[in-house]
C-alpha cells in the first residue's frame, strides 16, 4: 500500500520523497558510510585547500615587496652614482678653474711689481735726472692705462667664464633630472606591468580554483540529490508525482528561475518585494558601474530570500516527516532517516557555504572593480606625481631667485668693500697731493731762496774780485811806478832790452788778469742760466701738480653726482624686491591650496583602502607612497618658510647694505648695469630653459652634437681669452724694454757721476797739494825778500853781483813758480 506525500510552500520544493517498504534499506547500508566519509574527506579537503590559497598569497605579497624595494634601493644607487660622478666633474671644473685664476692672479701680480719698480725709480742729482723722473712718469701713466685695460679684459673674462659655468651646471641639472625620471617612469611602468602580470596569474589561478570549488559545489548537490527518501508504509497512488526544478547559480552569475508545480499544476513565483518591470527613467542617473552594483545587489537579496524559504521548507518537511514516523512507529528506519537528515543537513550547509563563497568571489566584477581601482589609483599617483614636481619646480625656482638675491647681495658687498677700498685710495692719494703741493711749494720757497742766496753770493763774490783786482791793479800800478821811478834814477846803465821785458810782463799780466775776469763772469753767467732754468722747471712742475687738483676736484664732484643716481637706483630695486615678496606670499598660499587637497586625497584614498580589502598590497604600497609624497611636500613647506626666514634676514641685510651704501661712486652704476644684463640673460634663458623642457624628448638625440659644439665654443672663447693675454703681454713687452733702458740709462749717469766726483776728489787733491807747495815758495819767497832787503844797500854798490842773481831767480822762478809771481818779484828786484 502506497500514498504520495505532497509539500507545498511559499519557495520551491526541495526533494521528492518516496517512501517504500523497509526491505528497502538492507542494499543501502555500505553506501551511508561511504558517503559520510567522502562528505567529511571533501570539507577536509576544502580546509586544507583555502589555506594553502592564504599562504599562497601572503608569500606573494612578500616576494612583490622584496623585488619592489630591490629596485627602488638600485636606483637610488645608480642615481646617487650618477650624482656623485657629476659632482666630482663639476668639482673638477671648478678646481681647473680656480688654478687659472690664482695664476692670473700671479701674472697680474708679477704685472704691478714691474710697474712698482718703474715707479720707484728716483735719480737724484742734475736736471737729466729731472728729465729722467718726468719720463718715468708719463711711462707710469702709460702703464696705469694699460693696467686698467687689463683688470677690465679679466674682469670680463671671468663674467663669460661664470656665466658658461652656470649654464653648464643647469644643463648638468636638467640632464639629470630627465634621466632621473626617465628611470623613475621606467621604473613605474615595469612595476605596472610586474603588477599587472602579477593580477592576472592570480585571476587565472584565483578562476581555476573557483572552477573547482563550483564542480565540487555541483558535485555536492548531486549527491544530495541521490540521497533516498523512505517511509515505513507503502504510499498511496492517489496523486501525481511532484517534480523538484532546484538549481543553484554558478560562477558564471547566471539566474535558474525558480518554480513551484502544485497539486494542481498552477506555477506560483517566490514571494519577493522585487518589482518584476523597472523603469529607465529611475536609473538614469546612475551609471554603468552603479547599475552594475545595484542589480548585484538585487541578485543577492534574491539569493538570500531564496535560501530563506527552502531552509524553512525543509525544517517543515523534516518535522512533518518525524511526526510521520513517530505515527508508524518504525525505530530502525527512524534511525537511518536521522543519520540522512544529519548528512544531508551538513551537505547543504557546506553547499550554502559555496555558494556565499562564490557569490562573494565572483570574477568578472571583482575583477572589473580591480582594474578600475588600479587605473583609478594611477591616475591619482600621475596626478600627485605631477603636482610634486610643479611644486618641486616653483621651489627650486624661488631657491634660484633667493640664490640670485643672495649673489647680488654678495656682489653688493663686494662692491661696496671695493668702493670703500677706492674712497680709501683717493682720500689717501688727496693727502699724498695735498701734503706733495705743501712739500712743493716749500721746496718752491726753499729753492727761491737758495737761489737768491746764491746770485748775492755771487754778485758778492765777483763784486768781492773785482775790487780786490782794482786794488791790485793800482798796487802793481804804483808798484811799477816806483820801480821804474827808482830804475830810471838809480840805474841808467840798464839798456833797452830790459825797459821792453818790463813793459811785456806788464802787458802779459794784464791779459792774464782780463782772463781770468773774463772766465769768472762765464762761469757765474752759467751758473746764473742753470739756475733760472731750474727755477722754470719747478714752476711748470708746481703749474702741472694744481692742474692735477683741479681735475681731482672735478672727478670728485662727477662722483658725487654719480652717488645720487645710485641713490635712486637702489631705491628701484627695493620696490622690485618688495614685489618678489609679494610673489613668494601668494606662491605660498597656493602651496596651503595644494596641501589642502593633497589632504582631501589623502582621505580619498584612504576610504578606498577601506572598501578595497582584496587589494590589502597594492593600496599600502600606494598610502607609503603618498606618505613619502606628503612627507616631500611637508619638508617643500618648511624648506618654503625658512626661505622666508632667509628672505628677511635678507631683506634686513639688505636694508643695512643700503644705509651704508650711500657713499658709492661710477663703478656701482656699471655693476648694477651688469647684474640687470646677467638678469635679462637670465630671464632669456629660463625661457630657453622652458622651450628646452617641451622639446626635450625631440632633442635628446641631438644634444650630444649640440654638446659637441658648446665645447668648441668653448674651446675658441679659451682660446680667444688666450689670445688676450698674449696680446697684453705683447703690449707689456716694449714698457719692459723701456724699463731697462731706462735702468741701463740711470747705471751710465750714475757711472758718470761717480767719475766726474772722482775726477773732482782728484782735482781737489791737486789743488790742495798746489797750495802747498805755493805756500812753501811763498815762505821761501819771505826769505829771499828778507835776505835781499837786508842785503840791499850792499848790492846796490855791486851791479853786476845783482843781475847774476836775477839771472838765476830767473830761472828758478821759470821753473817752479807761476809766471806772475815772477814777475812780481822780478820787477820787484
Amino acid at each position: 500500500m502506497e500514498s504520495p506525500e505532497l509539500v507545498e510552500g511559499d519557495g520551491i520544493l526541495d526533494s521528492y520523497v518516496s517512501v517504500s517498504a523497509p526491505t528497502a534499506f538492507v542494499p543501502m547500508a555500505n553506501g551511508e558510510t561511504a558517503s559520510e566519509n567522502l562528505g567529511f574527506s571533501m570539507l577536509d579537503d576544502l580546509d586544507s585547500y583555502w589555506e594553502d590559497i592564504n599562504d599562497r598569497l601572503i608569500v606573494s605579497r612578500l616576494v612583490t615587496e622584496s623585488v619592489i624595494k630591490g629596485m627602488v634601493t638600485a636606483v637610488e644607487q645608480e642615481a646617487a652614482d650618477r650624482i656623485a660622478a657629476v659632482k666630482q666633474e663639476a668639482a673638477d671644473g671648478i678646481a681647473a678653474k680656480e688654478l687659472e685664476l690664482t695664476n692670473l692672479k700671479a701674472f697680474v701680480r708679477f704685472q704691478n711689481l714691474d710697474i712698482d719698480e718703474i715707479r720707484s725709480m728716483n735719480y737724484d742729482g742734475s736736471i737729466q735726472s729731472l728729465k729722467s723722473d718726468s719720463e718715468l712718469s708719463k711711462v707710469g701713466g702709460v702703464s696705469q692705462g694699460n693696467e686698467s685695460e687689463n683688470w677690465n679684459d679679466v674682469n670680463t673674462t671671468l663674467d663669460e667664464r661664470q656665466w658658461e659655468k652656470d649654464i653648464q651646471d643647469k644643463l648638468k641639472t636638467m640632464v639629470l633630472r630627465s634621466s632621473i625620471q626617465t628611470s623613475v617612469e621606467d621604473f613605474e611602468q615595469r612595476v605596472w606591468s610586474e603588477n599587472a602580470w602579477y593580477l592576472d596569474s592570480q585571476r587565472v589561478h584565483l578562476k581555476e580554483k573557483f572552477s573547482r570549488i563550483s564542480d565540487i559545489r555541483i558535485e555536492l548537490d548531486a549527491i544530495l540529490k541521490s540521497f533516498p527518501h523512505t517511509e515505513t508504509g507503502q504510499l498511496a497512488s492517489q496523486g501525481s508525482n511532484d517534480t523538484d526544478h532546484f538549481h543553484r547559480k554558478s560562477l558564471s552569475s547566471s539566474i535558474t528561475s525558480l518554480s513551484l508545480w502544485n497539486e494542481n499544476g498552477k506555477l506560483e513565483g517566490s514571494r519577493t518585494d522585487i518589482p518584476e518591470t523597472y523603469e529607465a527613467a529611475s536609473f538614469s542617473h546612475l551609471d554603468r558601474e552603479g547599475l552594475v552594483g545595484h542589480f548585484n545587489n538585487i541578485i543577492t537579496q534574491m539569493r538570500r530570500d531564496h535560501e530563506s524559504t527552502v531552509q524553512q521548507l525543509t525544517e517543515e518537511f523534516f518535522s512533518l516527516k518525524r511526526e510521520y514516523l513517530k505515527e508508524r512507529g518504525s525505530s530502525s528506519a527512524h534511525k537511518k532517516d536521522k543519520e540522512f537528515d544529519a548528512l544531508r543537513k551538513r551537505i547543504s550547509e557546506v553547499v550554502l557555504k559555496l555558494d556565499d563563497f562564490l557569490t562573494e568571489n565572483e570574477n568578472p566584477p571583482s575583477s572589473g572593480v580591480d582594474a578600475r581601482d588600479l587605473n583609478s589609483f594611477k591616475n591619482r599617483l600621475d596626478s600627485l606625481l605631477s603636482e610634486n614636481h610643479r611644486l618641486r619646480d616653483s621651489v627650486m625656482a624661488k631657491k634660484e631667485e633667493v640664490k640670485f638675491l643672495t649673489n647680488q647681495l654678495a656682489i653688493s658687498a663686494e662692491e661696496k668693500l671695493q668702493h670703500s677700498l677706492i674712497e680709501a685710495n683717493m682720500v689717501k692719494t688727496i693727502e699724498g697731493l695735498n701734503s706733495d703741493l705743501v712739500v712743493a711749494h716749500v721746496e718752491n720757497a726753499l729753492v727761491h731762496d737758495v737761489y737768491k742766496c746764491t746770485l748775492t753770493d755771487v754778485i758778492r763774490c765777483v763784486k768781492c774780485d773785482k775790487e780786490e783786482s782794482d786794488l791790485k791793479m793800482s798796487l802793481m800800478q804804483d808798484i811799477y811806478d816806483v820801480i821804474l821811478s827808482g830804475t830810471a834814477l838809480n840805474a841808467d846803465i840798464d839798456s833797452e832790452s830790459g825797459v821792453e821785458d818790463s813793459d811785456m810782463e806788464q802787458l802779459i799780466v794784464q791779459e792774464t788778469f782780463e782772463i781770468i775776469f773774463r772766465e769768472a763772469l762765464k762761469d757765474a753767467e752759467e751758473n746764473m742760466k742753470q739756475l733760472y732754468g731750474e727755477y722754470l722747471v719747478e714752476t711748470e712742475n708746481r703749474k702741472a701738480v694744481e692742474m692735477n687738483l683741479l681735475e681731482i676736484e672735478n672727478k670728485l664732484a662727477s662722483e658725487v653726482e654719480d652717488k645720487e643716481r645710485l641713490k635712486q637706483e637702489i631705491a628701484e630695486f627695493l620696490k622690485t624686491l618688495e614685489e618678489k615678496e609679494k610673489s613668494v606670499i601668494d606662491l605660498s598660499s597656493k602651496l596651503t591650496n595644494e596641501r589642502k587637497r593633497l589632504e582631501i586625497v589623502s582621505e580619498e584614498l584612504n576610504k578606498s583602502r577601506k572598501k578595497s580589502s582584496e587589494q590589502e598590497i597594492l593600496v599600502c604600497q600606494i598610502t607609503e607612497e603618498l606618505e613619502e609624497v606628503k612627507g616631500q611636500l611637508k619638508e617643500s613647506l618648511l624648506q618654503i618658510d625658512e626661505d622666508r626666514v632667509n628672505i628677511k634676514k635678507l631683506n634686513e641685510e639688505l636694508n643695512q647694505t643700503l644705509q651704508d651704501l650711500k657713499d658709492a661712486n661710477e663703478q656701482r652704476k656699471m655693476a648694477v648695469a651688469l647684474s640687470q644684463e646677467k638678469q635679462t640673460r637670465f630671464l632669456l634663458f629660463e625661457s630657453k630653459e622652458n622651450e628646452l623642457r617641451k622639446q626635450m624628448e625631440t632633442v635628446v638625440s641631438e644634444f650630444q652634437g649640440m654638446f659637441s659644439g658648446f665645447e668648441s665654443k668653448v674651446a675658441g672663447k679659451i682660446q680667444a681669452i688666450n689670445s688676450r693675454f698674449e696680446n697684453s703681454v705683447s703690449q707689456l713687452s716694449p714698457l719692459f724694454k723701456k724699463a731697462k733702458l731706462l735702468k741701463k740709462s740711470g747705471r751710465m749717469y750714475q757711472q758718470r757721476l761717480e767719475r766726474k766726483s772722482a775726477d773732482l776728489q782728484m782735482a781737489e787733491a791737486e789743488v790742495d797739494l798746489l797750495g802747498d807747495e805755493v805756500d812753501k815758495l811763498l815762505s821761501l819767497l819771505e826769505k829771499i825778500y828778507i835776505s835781499l832787503d837786508h842785503y840791499s844797500p850792499v848790492l846796490q854798490h855791486y851791479p853786476g853781483v845783482s843781475q847774476l842773481i836775477f839771472c838765476y831767480l830767473r830761472f828758478v822762478f821759470a821753473c817752479s813758480t807761476p809766471l806772475w809771481l815772477c814777475i812780481v818779484f822780478l820787477d820787484y828786484i
